[in-house]
C-alpha cells in the first residue's frame, strides 16, 4: 500500500506538467477508449512493445504512451486498468519514457456519481458499491488520481483530447489554463457547487462531450485549424465517437483523426492503436495484424474537405464549399465504383447541391458511448 501511495503522489506531481509535453526522441503511441477491458488493454500494449504480456512490466524504454480517456464503464475491469496505468507511469519515467492519461466523459461521470454504465463485475472488482464510491471520492485513491489528469495535451505536435476541443474553449485561455479550469469545474461538480463558468466546460460542447468534429458539423475543418494553430499542433487525435466500420478515420486533410474503434469486448469492436512518427500516423490493428498509414496532415484550404477512410468500401459523403451556388467547387470522396459513378453523374447534371443529411439535433452530443 505504501508503494502504491508513492506511485500516486508521483503521478499527481507529473500531471501538473502535461498541458504541453516536451518533444521526445522516443516513440509516440496512443490508444483510445478501453471501457473496462483489461485483457484487450494488455494485448494492445504488448503488441505495441510497451509492456511484457506476461509480467505487464514496462518495456517501452523512452517511448511515450497517451491514452485518450474512457477507461471506465461498460466492461468489468476498469480498476485493473487504472492500477496498470498508475504503475506503468512510474516504470516508464524510470526508463526515460512517459505515460499520459486524459480525462474522458466517463471518468467525469463517475467522479460526479453517475454510475449508469457501471457493470456488476466492475462493482465486484472494487469490493462493492461503497468501496467503489470511496475510491472515486475526492479524497479516494482513484478520485485524487483522475482529478489530476488533463483534459487535453499536446505531445510531439499532436493534440490529444477525448471528444473534441472547440475554439470557444480556448477563446480566452491557453491549454494549460483550460486544464486548470476543467479541473476546477470537476471539483465543483463533485461538491455539488457548480458555478456559471463550469457549465460550458462540462456541457455538450465541452472537451469531453463535443462531437462536432466526429459528425462533421458546421465549419469543423476551419474550427480544427483554429484550435491547432492556437496550441501549435499539426493534428488532433480524438476518441469518444465510435467509428461505424470499427476502423480509424482521418478528416480535414489529415488534421483530425477519429480513433475510437470500440476496443472493449463490451462493444465487440476492434483492437487498435496509433503509431506517431515524424508527422506520420500508422494505425495498427492487433487482432488482424493490419497496419494502415493515414494521410499526412496538410493545411486545409476550404471549410469542407473529403473524409478519408483506409478501408474499402469507403464511408462517403460529398462536401461542397459555398452556399449552394451553381459552379461552386465540390470535393468528391473515394467511393465504391458503382456509387461513385452514379454520384458523379448526378453532380454533373447539378440535380443535387448537397446531399441531405439527417439532423439528429443536439441530443447527438449527449449520446453516451
Amino acid at each position: 500500500m505504501a508503494r502504491f501511495s508513492l506511485l500516486l503522489l508521483a503521478s499527481l506531481a507529473a500531471a501538473v506538467r502535461v498541458s504541453v509535453a516536451s518533444a521526445s526522441a522516443g516513440r509516440l503511441v496512443s490508444v483510445a477508449d478501453l471501457h473496462g477491458d483489461f485483457e484487450r488493454a494488455v494485448t494492445i500494449l504488448a503488441h505495441a512493445g510497451l509492456i511484457d504480456k506476461e509480467t505487464q512490466q514496462w518495456t517501452g524504454g523512452d517511448a511515450t504512451l497517451v491514452q485518450t480517456g474512457d477507461i471506465t464503464d461498460r466492461g468489468d475491469n476498469c480498476k485493473q486498468i487504472y492500477e496498470l496505468f498508475l504503475r506503468l507511469r512510474q516504470e516508464a519515467q524510470e526508463a526515460g519514457g512517459r505515460v499520459v492519461n486524459i480525462l474522458g466523459n466517463h471518468e467525469v461521470m463517475n467522479l460526479q456519481g453517475d454510475w449508469r454504465y457501471v457493470s456488476q463485475g466492475d462493482l465486484q472488482q472494487f469490493g462493492g458499491p461503497e468501496e467503489r464510491r470511496q475510491a472515486f471520492a475526492a479524497d479516494g485513491w482513484l478520485g485524487k488520481e483522475l482529478r489530476s489528469w488533463p483534459v487535453a495535451v499536446v505531445v510531439q505536435g499532436v493534440l490529444f483530447n477525448h471528444a473534441g476541443l472547440l475554439p470557444d474553449m480556448l477563446s480566452h485561455r491557453n491549454l494549460e489554463d483550460l486544464n486548470v479550469a476543467f479541473r476546477t469545474a470537476v471539483d465543483h461538480a463533485m461538491g455539488k457547487e457548480l458555478q456559471r463558468n463550469d457549465y460550458p466546460l462540462l456541457g455538450s460542447q465541452g472537451p469531453v462531450w463535443a462531437r462536432d468534429y466526429a459528425l462533421g458539423k458546421g465549419h469543423h475543418c476551419r474550427m480544427a485549424e483554429e484550435v491547432l494553430s492556437k496550441v501549435q499542433a499539426e493534428r488532433m487525435v480524438l476518441g469518444h465517437t465510435i467509428q461505424q466500420d470499427l476502423h480509424v478515420h482521418s478528416h480535414c486533410n489529415g488534421r483530425i483523426v477519429l480513433a475510437d474503434t470500440a476496443i472493449s469486448s463490451a462493444y465487440g469492436g476492434a483492437m487498435s492503436y496509433l503509431e506517431h512518427k515524424d508527422g506520420e500516423v500508422n494505425v495498427v490493428y492487433p487482432g488482424t495484424g493490419e497496419v494502415v498509414k493515414l494521410p499526412a496532415a496538410a493545411a486545409v484550404l476550404t471549410d469542407d474537405v473529403a473524409s478519408y477512410s483506409p478501408r474499402s468500401p469507403h464511408r462517403a459523403r460529398v462536401a461542397c464549399s459555398g452556399s449552394g451556388i451553381p459552379g461552386r467547387r465540390c470535393c468528391l470522396e473515394v467511393l465504391p465504383l458503382p456509387q461513385a459513378q452514379d454520384l458523379s453523374r448526378r453532380l454533373k447534371s447539378d440535380r443535387i447541391l448537397r446531399p441531405k443529411r439527417r439532423d439528429r439535433g443536439a441530443e447527438n452530443n449527449r449520446k453516451i458511448f
